[in-house]
């Protein structure tokens, strides 16, 4: 039986340590035309208000590059949203704060405290009058110097409990997937916007001239000439 759990433990281990790192070998790879410098600058998910130093940074680039760049670092409007909503928990803005949004985050993070706080509190205070019905609050009274139990106590708490319950969790979850759905996108298209246009990948800015060549053209053979008509792009 001990040879059997060792035998099952090994080879428990040893999938989840293959399923890791082939989690880790499928992940996407920095591109190595991103230095540590550039790197902790992206990083910030600041794109608007870094995009001048983004354009110096990559400049000289290749196109191939830049897009490489964008792939890499545009943010993830979708799962930004995701993070930020739970139907049991708060989230506290975790969503917001990894995307970079720091002033979303603290709305949701403040609007999640009152809210999700005036919940947890409301339930308290419904469970506590339950168990006030059946007597098993009895030393609590005793500590406050109060009577056992009270009708008209146990009523208004319970009455107060639910109110307080109902309007904590639906205003933490309104919160949450309403302003915790909507800004997270809306953050993630203007920032990847601005990183588009700071590496030249902006439709909208790139510019294309028509350069006409006339070339003279000579046949040695039949002893002709011509002119032949090339647009450059």
């Amino acid at each position: 039986m001990k040879k059997t759990c060792i035998c099952i433990f090994f080879v428990v281990s040893c999938v989840f340590s293959l399923s890791a790192w082939s989690l880790l070998s499928l992940s996407p790879s920095r591109p190595e035309c991103v230095t540590d410098e550039l790197n902790k600058l992206l990083e910030q998910k600041h794109f608007e208000k870094d995009s001048d130093a983004i354009i110096g940074f990559t400049k000289d680039f290749s196109l191939a590059d830049r897009q490489a760049i964008f792939d890499y670092y545009k943010l993830d409007g979708e799962k930004a949203a995701d993070d930020n909503y739970n139907w049991y928990f708060p989230c506290f803005g975790f969503g917001s704060f990894a995307e970079g949004d720091s002033k979303g985050g603290v709305i949701l993070l403040v609007s999640d405290i009152v809210f999700w706080g005036t919940a947890y509190t409301g339930t308290f205070m419904f469970c506590f009058s339950l168990f006030d019905m059946f007597g098993l609050t009895a030393p609590v009274h005793e500590v406050a110097g109060q009577t056992g139990y009270d009708v008209e106590r146990s009523k208004s708490l319970m009455i107060g409990g639910l109110i307080a319950a109902g309007v904590g969790f639906v205003g933490g979850m309104v919160a949450d997937l309403v302003y915790g759905g909507i800004r997270p996108r809306n953050y993630a298209n203007a920032q990847n916007a601005a990183l588009k246009s700071a590496l030249g990948l902006d439709s909208t800015d790139a510019k294309v001239s028509l350069q006409p060549v006339i070339v003279p053209s000579v046949n040695p053979a039949n002893t002709s000439y011509g002119l032949s008509l090339s647009i450059r792009m």
